[in-house]
């Protein structure tokens, strides 16, 4: 998106033009009248000429609001795909493991009635410990919220991130699904892919709480080098300018769209987002 600073910029070339016309016209010599006829052709011809620059540029801005709203719907559409086969993936686990329920109680059974007490412990802690890695970890009456965070959970702890959240009951917000998803989803794998980069430390402080009519977020992680922020934007690199780009403007948008707040800042090679969006349920 282009912002206020470079559409100032855009506006020295109409201010040069009207201080070459008045320069023009303090110069000119009324008594010439070729001179003068001379000189208001050029005038004109600036004039129009400044015309057509403020319509391409107008369409240059257009074609690119257009261009960001595509790849939002984009971006939005991914993350809701994401989110279905999440659930999809646990539903699938959780037929898994019941359709296994009997064969394992049959299992243990016939340990036990062999007298086979240490194998029967074991066997039961084996079990429980696979149970414990596959099943869903944090729970906020939010199916989606639950949905989100689980996953991201699962993603950071393959890479060996370790998470540390905090979250209370989730299940009466005002913002939708929809946002919700691509809320979370786009701050975590920020952090997650921030920490990936990382040798050691490797550690999210991540915080989803609704108190007092409010939906708190705030999502800390360690970077390898400090983020240079100008105006709450993160000055990104020419490579990664255009994906990390979205996901922020995703976030901002969302965040604007329910009058709330957020704020980042970087320092000491710690990245820090924290926002507020109002949650009050008439």
């Amino acid at each position: 998106m282009i912002t206020n600073k470079e559409m100032i910029r855009f506006a020295y070339f109409p201010l040069l033009t009207l201080g070459t016309i008045f320069a023009l016209i303090a110069t000119t010599d009324y008594e010439n009248m070729v001179q003068n006829i001379s000189l208001l052709f050029i005038a004109v011809g600036m004039a129009i000429m400044n015309m057509v620059i403020f319509y391409l540029i107008h369409d240059i801005i257009d074609r690119e609001i257009q261009i960001q709203n595509d790849r939002l719907v984009q971006e939005r559409t991914k993350n809701q795909m994401r989110l279905y086969y999440t659930m999809k993936e646990s539903f699938e686990k959780q037929k898994k493991y019941m359709h296994d329920y009997k064969n394992q109680l049959n299992c243990i059974k016939g340990l036990l009635m062999n007298g086979k007490l240490q194998e029967s412990i074991d066997y039961i802690t084996g079990l429980t410990g696979n149970i414990d890695m596959d099943m869903d970890s944090i729970h906020t009456n939010n199916v989606v919220a639950d949905a989100v965070i689980n996953q991201k959970y699962r993603d950071a702890k393959r890479n060996g991130i370790i998470i540390m959240i905090t979250v209370n009951d989730l299940s009466r917000l005002i913002i939708t699904e929809q946002d919700l998803v691509s809320l979370l989803s786009n701050l975590l794998d920020n952090a997650i892919e921030a920490c990936q980069k990382l040798e050691e430390n490797k550690v999210i402080q991540f915080k989803c709480m609704n108190d007092k009519n409010q939906l708190i977020i705030a999502v800390n992680n360690p970077v390898r080098e400090d983020i240079q922020i100008i105006d709450q934007r993160i000055a990104t690199t020419k490579e990664n300018k255009q994906d990390h780009g979205i996901g922020l403007l995703n976030i901002r948008e969302i965040i604007n769209k329910y009058n709330g707040t957020s704020a980042i800042k970087c320092e000491n090679h710690w990245f820090y987002f924290s926002a507020l969006i109002p949650n009050e349920i008439l």
